[in-house]
């Protein structure tokens, strides 16, 4: 393994660097598990991919489904680097751009120059950077994809090319079980979120967990029944439900809000 990351990240390397780098990689691959916040963490991994791989710019997007019958779109979660404001308001449905291509296709994407690429007009980038190429890889749980990973602007002035294309995959797999593992650590230390899916599915908390734990949307739903079914077992009335729904809203257009202000 460590002449595999010799190679790939730093062919001139010292071995105390190549040890760096792999420390690097490890405490990478750790350090979303060990977070509260899986928006702040990843924008922390961001800088980390970005530092590890020498780049400017990464850019993290996760899918999100608005409603059960519609498909899912990426939206930018964290960022190291230039990305304008608005694309954490920009939903990139499947199929579409450079992101939304790898989202679809669930294979990565090395363009070295995108400005002569069929990308070109979906690029966000000031017209005045280096176009020294772009990588997207999908980041994926399960088989499933639920996200991408996209840097750009190697700081060092190389053009991305095959070697970089093998390292992101590479840290990319590291970032998508990451995810998978904070998910499950933070679902299995909710009592009322056990109950509720293994209600909802007639086995233990644990497996239930495990198997539902990638679909979003049906966990969503699953823990929304359950809760408004405890509040009326427990005597709440219409109106006292009606306010803990408003209150969840109102939490979630605040989180929403310090998201922007970040960004």
């Amino acid at each position: 393994m460590s002449d595999v990351l010799s190679s790939l990240a730093q062919p001139s390397c010292s071995s105390a660097n190549e040890d760096n780098f792999i420390a690097e990689l490890i405490d990478l691959s750790s350090f979303v598990e060990t977070q509260d916040s899986l928006d702040a963490s990843l924008r922390e991994v961001a800088g980390m991919v970005a530092h590890l791989l020498k780049i400017q710019n990464c850019s993290i997007m996760l899918l999100k489904q608005p409603q059960a019958d519609q498909p899912a779109n990426l939206r930018v979660l964290a960022h190291h680097g230039f990305l304008p404001n608005e694309a954490y308001d920009t939903a990139v449905p499947a199929g579409e751009g450079i992101a939304g291509t790898v989202a679809s296709t669930g294979e990565p994407l090395l363009i070295t120059e995108i400005r002569q690429s069929p990308f070109a007009i979906a690029a966000r980038r000031p017209v005045k950077d280096q176009d020294n190429g772009f990588i997207s890889c999908p980041l994926i749980i399960a088989d499933q994809v639920i996200g991408v990973m996209n840097v750009s602007t190697p700081s060092d002035g190389r053009i991305l090319g095959q070697e970089d294309l093998t390292m992101v995959n590479m840290i990319a797999l590291l970032v998508s079980k990451s995810i998978q593992v904070f998910q499950l650590q933070h679902l299995l230390r909710s009592n009322f979120i056990q109950l509720a899916l293994a209600r909802e599915s007639n086995t233990s908390p644990q497996h239930a967990v495990n198997q539902i734990a990638t679909n979003g949307h049906k966990m969503a739903k699953v823990l929304a029944k359950s809760f408004f079914n405890e509040m009326q077992q427990a005597g709440f009335g219409d109106d006292h439900i009606i306010t803990a729904a408003t209150e969840v809203i109102g939490l979630l257009n605040s989180d929403l809000s310090n998201k922007r202000r970040n960004s």
